[in-house]
């Protein structure tokens, strides 16, 4: 969570600082990379997302709390048990996110027209336009231009999400086999369409621009459905194995050893780098399921009681009630 501060607030700043020489220059700096790659950190929220829908979905299953939604049988029964978990979320969300929706209208009308600041986005112009977007949580197929509460894209894609995972797991409880094509469909083809879109548009991904192709890529569900799906995954093997797996010495060492280095390379590895249009549209396609395939490891790790001081870490006061 941090991190995403820190990145937010380095955007902020950003756009209104006078020196703008200067911050090219500081942005090419190593250390500065933690910043400009914070990107990665939206994709833990994807994937621990992805992770524990999964997780309390099967567990709730197997206790025969889900037996009120799965009365009867065939596909209407399926409908059923997706309209009552889809039906949940959006009661759940959408109450106080129209408050939210409705205190940024009034506010940011007001700062539009009485500020000697000049709006950071078009908030007063888009939202009384186009709300109904956010509403329906369907924000982000649209322009980014077009877009009311610009920084609300993830909570439309992790919601639209949510409706492709609701689809897999009530599949998987009678015909898993065609659940996990399904899945990996879904994966493939994300991989495939931010290739393809990267490739396309000469995108090469650097620190100069991390932010570049946003309304491409950065926020497309379509481009960032991997770690989710990979955090279902997770979920479901922790179910599976009722958090009991025995893992050898060797397998321990190998499996912290390219976690932890694809996660740094991740963040520290395009520094000074220039990749070619492949590999910048390879690099694109799936460097956001690398970080969320490390991860895995890390929570499956600490899970089975093979966590060391990374578990010991996860476990403080302050840990747990950030991830709250």
């Amino acid at each position: 969570m941090a991190w995403v501060i820190l990145g937010h607030t380095c955007i902020v700043i950003f756009k209104y600082s006078d020196n703008m020489e200067y911050r090219r220059i500081v942005q090419k700096e190593f250390l500065f990379q933690t910043v400009t790659n914070g990107t990665f950190s939206v994709d833990t929220f994807f994937f621990c997302s992805g992770l524990l829908v999964s997780f309390l979905y099967f567990r709730t299953n197997a206790k025969g709390k889900l037996d009120s939604l799965n009365k009867g049988n065939g596909f209407i029964a399926g409908i059923l048990h997706f309209l009552g978990l889809v039906s949940y979320r959006f009661a759940r969300l959408t109450f106080p996110y129209l408050f939210t929706l409705g205190v940024v209208e009034v506010s940011m009308k007001w700062f539009a027209y009485n500020s000697v600041f000049e709006p950071p986005t078009n908030d007063h112009i888009n939202c009384p336009n186009y709300w109904w977007r956010n509403i329906l949580y369907i924000n982000t197929l649209f322009p980014v231009d077009q877009m009311c509460m610009l920084w609300s894209w993830y909570l439309s894609d992790d919601t639209q999400f949510y409706v492709v995972g609701a689809v897999i797991l009530i599949l998987a409880t009678s015909h898993f086999k065609s659940a996990a094509a399904l899945l990996i469909t879904f994966m493939v083809s994300s991989w495939m369409t931010t290739g393809y879109i990267a490739y396309s548009n000469s995108h090469i991904p650097g620190s100069d621009d991390p932010l570049a192709l946003f309304d491409k890529i950065y926020d497309k569900p379509w481009t960032r459905l991997g770690p989710y799906l990979i955090g279902m995954c997770t979920g479901w093997l922790l179910f599976k194995k009722n958090c009991k797996i025995q893992m050898s010495k060797l397998v321990l060492i190998t499996g912290w050893t390219l976690s932890i280095g694809v996660l740094l390379s991740l963040v520290y590895g395009l520094y000074e780098t220039k990749l070619n249009p492949w590999l910048g549209a390879t690099y694109s396609s799936l460097s956001h399921s690398a970080w969320a395939l490390s991860l895995a490891w890390i929570v499956v790790a600490c899970m089975t009681g093979y966590g060391g001081v990374v578990d010991k870490i996860f476990q403080l006061p302050y840990s747990t009630r950030s991830v709250e």
